[in-house]
């Protein structure tokens, strides 16, 4: 476990997952060697395996503008994030992964359709590019750049023959 801290200031910005990613990328590291990045308020954690734990510690001086200290800690001492999502209720013609992706990121059916015939859809963590496929009740659904969805529950139907569905969209 990898604690990256920095003194907060009234000037700065919050940084961002994006911030510490790009910091790291900056000191030649591939994604694929590094765990979780788990943002806080004024640090991070970061899952690595020793010997790149002992790279990152010795190398990491900056995260954006800002100086950060890194130090290694006990796994004892991880802290998860709160999760925040927002859960929504809405009707769809049907159980298509276009259809519920489009009502998640509030985006056109077409939209959605064009992100995942681009690669960028995940359904269960694993790449989809059909966009007919069927969704069932508990999927994860990813949209790259964008985040995660549940599907929560498929409800009734509608008066106009629609699927009420309930969607969890993290934030």
């Amino acid at each position: 476990l990898i604690h990256i801290g920095y003194q907060k200031t009234k000037f700065h910005h919050e940084l961002s997952h994006r911030d510490y990613l790009g910091a790291l990328m900056n000191l030649g590291i591939k994604r694929e060697t590094i765990g979780d990045i788990l943002v806080h308020p004024d640090s991070c954690q970061l899952i690595a395996f020793a010997d790149m734990a002992q790279y990152i510690v010795s190398s990491l001086s900056r995260v954006g503008s800002l100086e950060v200290e890194a130090e290694i800690r006990n796994l004892k001492e991880l802290k998860l994030p709160e999760l925040k999502f927002k859960d929504m209720v809405v009707t769809v013609a049907s159980l298509r992964l276009d259809a519920l992706i489009a009502e998640a990121f509030s985006l056109s059916r077409s939209d959605a359709a064009d992100y995942i015939a681009g690669g960028k859809v995940y359904l269960d963590f694993e790449e989809c590019t059909h966009p007919s496929e069927s969704v069932k009740e508990g999927s994860i659904m990813t949209l790259r750049g964008m985040g995660k969805a549940i599907l929560l529950q498929v409800g009734q139907m509608s008066k106009k023959n629609r699927t009420f569905v309930t969607i969890r969209r993290f934030l």
